[in-house]
């Protein structure tokens, strides 16, 4: 089929002749194969993802290793529709791995517990890791032919990646030096405060379960929730700092200590949520995921 919808040159002759047609033949050939594994694939990619997850262990790193990818597939290269499907799934685990250090923050810092600090702070090197080798792979599979289709799908994983990666850096790098300095204090919040705080960080993880799904899945209605929760968390996140900004006058400098760590904590949390719906558009139809 490739020779038949290929151009010919009967301009030339012997071997002249072959070498003006045969690369473009070679050429079709490759496209062809791309758009006949496209058709063949593009029906089951939810389902080869669904199956991948189920079947393929996690495997423990080997022994010095921090962690190693574990969808990123060589094997598929030549189908880039599944080979973006490994890529969704392993940022699918780049996404659980975030989702976790969000999780565990009030806890430590209930807590006191610097040892998990300092856990959140090694996961979100696993993260960087784990990012790098995706954007290796990703660049692996733009070295393939790709439909138009793919193309955008690779584009809008690029940008996921880069946001998850931002996202965690968040979480593992400056909530982590607030919490830090919150447990060296011997102030605290008030119980309607804190009930605030942590309706208002239970909502932000809540985003984030969302973004993952919606990424990992390809879960356009995930992603639509993410983005719908936009006025909500203002308005938490506004009332809150209204809160602390009249506590502003107080003379205890232990507590006004605190206050300014807390009105930091809520403007992270907000960077969170931005990062999060940055990366859940994605999922979205252009015409959604235009909108602010």
């Amino acid at each position: 089929m490739a020779v038949w919808i290929s151009p010919s040159s009967p301009e030339f002759e012997g071997t002249a002749q072959a070498a003006a047609e045969v690369p473009r033949q070679i050429a079709n050939a490759n496209t062809l194969f791309n758009v006949i594994n496209t058709l063949l694939f593009i029906g089951f990619t939810g389902w080869f993802a669904k199956l991948a997850e189920r079947i393929v262990p996690e495997r423990k790193p080997a022994e010095g290793i921090i962690i190693e990818p574990k969808f990123l597939d060589e094997g598929v290269l030549r189908a880039p529709s599944v080979a973006l499907q490994q890529v969704r799934l392993e940022l699918g685990r780049v996404g659980a791995i975030t989702l976790s250090m969000l999780q565990d923050v009030v806890p430590a810092l209930r807590d006191g517990d610097r040892d998990r600090l300092d856990d959140i702070v090694r996961r979100n090197d696993q993260v960087d890791i784990l990012d790098q080798e995706i954007l290796n792979y990703l660049g692996k599979v733009r070295g393939g032919t790709l439909t138009e289709q793919e193309s955008l799908e690779f584009q809008g994983l690029m940008m996921a990646s880069d946001n998850l990666q931002s996202l965690a850096d968040v979480v593992g790098i400056d909530v982590i030096s607030l919490a830090r300095k919150a447990v060296d204090l011997d102030s605290e919040s008030g119980e309607e405060t804190r009930k605030m705080l942590v309706e208002f960080y239970t909502t932000i993880v809540e985003s984030v379960e969302l973004m993952v799904q919606a990424i990992r899945d390809n879960d356009q209605r995930a992603a639509e929730s993410v983005l719908m929760m936009k006025e909500k968390i203002r308005d938490q996140s506004e009332l809150l700092l209204s809160r602390k900004a009249s506590r502003l006058t107080a003379d205890d400098p232990d507590y006004l200590t605190l206050v300014r760590l807390e009105m930091s904590f809520i403007d992270q949390l907000r960077r969170i949520y931005t990062l999060a719906k940055r990366t859940a558009k994605v999922a979205l139809p252009q015409v959604l995921a235009q909108r602010d």
